[in-house]
């Protein structure tokens, strides 16, 4: 593979999945006005260097605009910012763009996230700069994701009243032509109102073999499994043990860093408002990582990145401290407890926490250094995941499961075997461990999950009784963002005649 500067950043994918997910992609303590003028002339300057289309003049600003005399590593984590490789992807993608319009911008904090058209090729992409707080603002990290193809080349937009028939048939094709053409690989599952009205596996879990992806065949399901830590947490809420707005002081007396833990409560956790840095930014610990106190070094006296609760940014490690909370409090390892409260339960018997033999292996494009070169080869992520920091299952997800099994998992939830309606409510309403949309008739609770290699979603939609559930073992976004827009177009209503 290719050496990899670059990646997805979770804020992407949540606004992909989810109907009002922009909110997750900007900070509560976002600059306006005034303040937000450094971040968004940083992204001006980045996009002046990029449309300069000269080599010598792209290298002379990364430079003197990127903290290149360190690496440092991002939420995935990925590699940022080496002087002559930001120098060849920025070279690489000012060739093959033959420029650079901005269509939107939004700052966030001090890092700003911005989609982009490709001149030459119309082609959009995302990019998200993360810069320093003081002048002169230098990039830290960045990520730019080419969003090729598009869902509408295979289910181009038309009108929902149309009979199921029909739009069963349409959708069908879209990943058929999809699968076709290799830009999807996995399994899809969408029911309504108890009926699975579609249902299909696509491509290979394993190329090296000619294996072919089945309806049973686990995949790696990354963040998806931020659903489970949020319902087992509802669980003990709903039980009395736990209280959403206590400090995690109160659960984890042995946290290292009591200052920080008697200021973040556990909805603070759940809604990516801690302040806490990625886990994943930290580099593989010497020693293995044998139960989750283990984990405490790499982040516990780390400086937040804002004060609890006035800011937003996408941590990993508040999902592994709200695991920590839930075996303290039950007195079960976490991995049992989800186990004995929820897959059991739900009748998910293909669910687990270490790799099956016969899992899909993960691919993803090799193109890191060119990455609008979206027809490159698909080759193994699985090298990439031998370097993330490994250990106990942990409250961040990174389960392995089928669409069947999660459709049990929806469906347990629906009937209120996992939580009671209340319960249930509230975690959708205060969107606790979930990228929910709460708003009257169309209640949502979803999570995706996403990395090299991997794209995952599960999308309940409470009040139109459906479900939609995707495993991909390519890269995003395209398998998210079109099993979403698939499944949107076959559980809408019908509109009035």
């Amino acid at each position: 593979m290719k050496r990899s500067n670059h990646c997805f950043t979770a804020a992407l994918l949540i606004v992909l999945m989810t109907a009002d997910g922009a909110s997750y992609a900007q900070s509560a303590n976002q600059p306006s006005g005034a303040t937000d003028r450094p971040v968004r002339e940083v992204l001006t300057k980045f996009i002046e260097a990029i449309n300069s289309q000269d080599l010598r003049q792209i290298r002379t600003y990364v430079e003197h605009n990127f903290e290149v005399s360190q690496t440092d590593q991002d939420s995935w984590p990925t590699h940022c910012c080496a002087l002559n490789e930001v120098t060849e992807t920025l070279f690489n993608v000012a060739r093959r763009s033959g420029g650079l319009s901005q269509d939107s911008a939004i700052p966030h904090g001090w890092g700003i996230t911005a989609f982009l058209t490709a001149r030459s090729s119309s082609k959009t992409l995302y990019i998200d700069l993360e810069c320093g707080s003081k002048e002169p603002y230098l990039i830290k990290s960045y990520q730019l994701v080419v969003m090729s193809p598009t869902p509408e080349e295979f289910l181009p937009k038309v009108k929902i009243n149309l009979p199921l028939a029909t739009r069963r048939a349409m959708a069908k094709r879209a990943l058929d032509e999809a699968a076709s053409r290799d830009f999807f690989s996995g399994t899809v599952l969408i029911a309504d109102h108890g009926e699975i009205i579609l249902r299909g596996a696509y491509g290979e879990a394993d190329k090296t073999r000619r294996i072919p992806n089945k309806l049973n065949t686990p995949f790696f399901v990354a963040s998806l499994g931020k659903l489970f830590t949020g319902v087992a947490v509802a669980q003990l809420v709903a039980q009395g043990k736990l209280n959403y707005d206590e400090p995690i002081s109160r659960y984890l007396p042995d946290y290292p860093n009591k200052a920080v833990s008697d200021k973040i409560t556990l909805r603070e956790l759940l809604t990516h408002t801690s302040g806490l840095a990625d886990i994943f930014s930290r580099p593989k610990p010497p020693t293995p990582i044998r139960r989750l106190a283990d984990y405490y070094p790499l982040f516990a006296n780390e400086p937040l990145l804002f004060e609890p609760g006035k800011g937003q940014s996408y941590s990993n490690t508040g999902f592994l401290v709200a695991s920590m909370i839930v075996e303290a409090v039950s007195g079960e390892e976490f991995r049992a407890f989800l186990d004995r409260h929820i897959f059991r339960p739900a009748g998910m018997r293909r669910t687990t926490f270490d790799a099956p033999r016969e899992h899909a292996i993960r691919y993803s494009r090799d193109n890191e250094d060119d990455p609008l070169d979206t027809d490159a080869s698909w080759i193994s992520a699985e090298p990439f995941y031998d370097k993330l920091i490994g250990g106990p299952a942990a409250g961040p997800g990174g389960e392995y499961s089928t669409v069947e099994d999660l459709l049990r998992f929806a469906t347990a939830l629906e009937m209120g075997k996992l939580l009671d309606r209340k319960s249930l409510d509230n975690v959708i309403q205060q969107g606790l461990g979930c990228q929910c949309d709460s708003r009257s008739g169309q209640r949502i609770l979803a999570h995706s999950g996403g990395g090299p290699g991997v794209d995952s979603g599960l999308k309940l939609y409470v009040d139109r009784d459906a479900i939609a559930i995707f495993l991909s073992n390519y890269s995003p976004p395209l398998p998210q963002t079109l099993v979403n827009d698939i499944g949107d177009f076959l559980v809408a209503q019908h509109e009035p005649q």
